[in-house]
């Protein structure tokens, strides 16, 4: 997706990705293409989750 919008409406990307033993953690950063001159505004957004985990029965 990033590099689908990365051609558009988002330019100069950048993504940061971090996985530990029970979270993942990703931040995209950009900025948004200018639609009035002169105006530039910077866009980012985050997302954590748990990282699934397979465990042996019984344990």
């Amino acid at each position: 997706m990033l590099a689908d919008l990365g051609g558009g409406p988002l330019r100069d990307t950048n993504v940061d990705c971090e996985r530990g033993s029970e979270t993942a953690f990703v931040r995209i950063s950009g900025t948004a293409k200018q639609v009035v001159p002169f105006l530039s505004l910077p866009v980012h957004a985050e997302a954590a989750g748990p990282v699934e985990r397979l465990v042996e029965p019984g344990r």
